[in-house]
């Protein structure tokens, strides 16, 4: 089977971090797992990214594409590479381009053609134009990222957050027959994840001072300004017109705590100066809430769980995750958070936190027994041969994914990992980087805090 791996360019050099760590991650898990028993090649927009790899992972058959190929193919040294990413995500490809990217793929790949292209984060609508017979399998994040929790990823055959799987047959996924067992299982997961996170919360007194000053809490993640996946997502143009909004439109008698990525600190920046849009926020909103402590730990958002009653979301990943905890999910984006989302805008919002909950345990089992694997899976070479063979040329409708875990083994296998995470966890330090995955001697190391968890990925 001939496998091409690619990663996206990257246009914001804050970006280029968390390229560089996906790639790491992934390629000395799964690509390792695959490389031996089938022809594979990557494929790399990033001069930078790929060189790092080759010399420190020396990996084999790494092709690189710099940002002067790109802009040779678009005819525009000045063309934005943001844009280009983004016409890449939607699929809106001037013809010329199309056929400029064509030439520039086929020659550097020559006469070798992929039968299954993983790309990472998002379909590319490039490939289905040069390599219209390959089956394009994208590897994007499952509704556990990283963190404390087992880091979750998903394979899939149609899109990312602008088209995930999961959006197409939500009709199919809600009409789901779970059993009595299997919905109480869910229920218990839940509860007990919630009851964790509360046990082990380095800030619980202080959200939960929070909670006394204010009837209600929201969660505001926010994400990266000039990213495609925000950008096409949302009518904001920065994060800082996205706070902004919210608060106008959210009452004062809710609070609203506002995180930042973990690779994005901007509320100290701007224009302004001293504490930078910081101040200027929490001059004008009373209910404005920055928790500067969390910025010590991976996932801030996760921390928050337990205490909040729901979340503001436009393109975050966090919307999803709160699914497993009950939480209101209120949609400020156009796409990704349909399948779960409780309401749309900001309008009612009181009326809205009143409401019953939309009940998601359908999405919540379909996810974690068919749509998410587990490090335990994507890093074994055994069953990763086993998936490809399987969905090769596979026809892409609901039953693409089949149950690969069960949702006993799946809960299991969560509340352990998350705990013993939590048990390892040195609070009196800053934690940058809590989750690591490196590959040696023929097994990826998942590295949480001081928590070592070895997978074996070749026999």
């Amino acid at each position: 089977m001939k496998i091409l791996y690619n990663l996206e360019p990257v246009g914001l050099p804050e970006m280029f971090t968390t390229s560089l760590e996906i790639y790491k991650g992934t390629v000395q898990g799964f690509f390792k797992a695959l490389t031996d028993n089938n022809d594979c090649k990557s494929i790399i927009s990033e001069r930078a990214v790929a060189q790092a790899v080759k010399e420190q992972y020396n990996l084999p058959n790494v092709i690189c594409l710099t940002d002067n190929d790109y802009y040779k193919a678009f005819n525009d040294e000045k063309y934005s590479l943001n844009k280009m990413v983004e016409q890449f995500y939607t699929g809106n490809i001037p013809q010329y381009i199309l056929d400029n990217l064509y030439n520039l793929y086929r020659k550097k790949l020559g006469s070798w053609i992929p039968d299954i292209i993983i790309s990472i984060e998002f379909h590319n609508k490039i490939f289905d134009y040069i390599f219209p017979e390959a089956q394009q399998i994208t590897f994007y994040g499952g509704i556990f990222k990283r963190g404390i929790v087992p880091p979750t990823f998903s394979f899939d055959p149609i899109g990312s957050a602008i088209n995930p799987f999961f959006n197409n047959y939500i009709n199919e996924i809600d009409s789901l027959n779970i059993t009595d067992e299997e919905n109480c299982i869910i229920e218990n997961l839940k509860n007990n994840l919630s009851k964790l996170i509360e046990k082990y919360n380095p800030i619980k007194d202080l959200v939960n001072n929070y909670k006394k000053q204010f009837d209600y809490l929201l969660l505001l993640p926010c994400q990266f300004n000039n990213h495609y996946g925000f950008d096409t997502e949302s009518d904001f143009k920065t994060q800082w017109e996205m706070i902004s909004y919210v608060m106008r439109k959210v009452p004062p008698n809710v609070g609203v705590i506002v995180t930042e990525h973990g690779h994005y600190k901007f509320l100290k920046g701007g224009v302004f100066k001293q504490g930078g849009f910081l101040d200027w926020f929490n001059t004008r909103y009373k209910n404005f809430i920055y928790i500067e402590e969390l910025n010590q730990y991976s996932t801030s958002s996760l921390w928050l769980m337990p205490y909040i009653d729901g979340v503001i979301n436009t393109s975050s990943n966090v919307g999803l995750l709160s699914i497993m905890f009950n939480k209101k999910v209120f949609d400020m984006g156009k796409y990704f958070n349909k399948s779960f989302r409780d309401s749309v805008g900001l309008n009612n919002i009181i009326e809205d936190l009143n409401r019953p909950g939309k009940n998601r345990n359908s999405l919540i089992y379909w996810l974690l027994t068919r749509y998410n694997f587990y490090p335990f899976q994507y890093n074994s070479q055994e069953w990763l041969n086993d998936f490809f063979n399987l969905i090769e040329g596979s026809r892409i409708d609901f039953r693409f994914f089949e149950e690969n875990i069960s949702i006993k083994k799946a809960s299991e296998y969560i509340l352990n990992f998350t705990e013993e995470s939590l048990k390892n966890i040195n609070f009196s330090k800053k934690q940058k980087h809590s989750i690591s995955l490196n590959y040696e001697n023929n097994h990826v190391i998942l590295q949480i805090f001081k928590l070592k968890i070895k997978f074996k990925t070749t026999n």
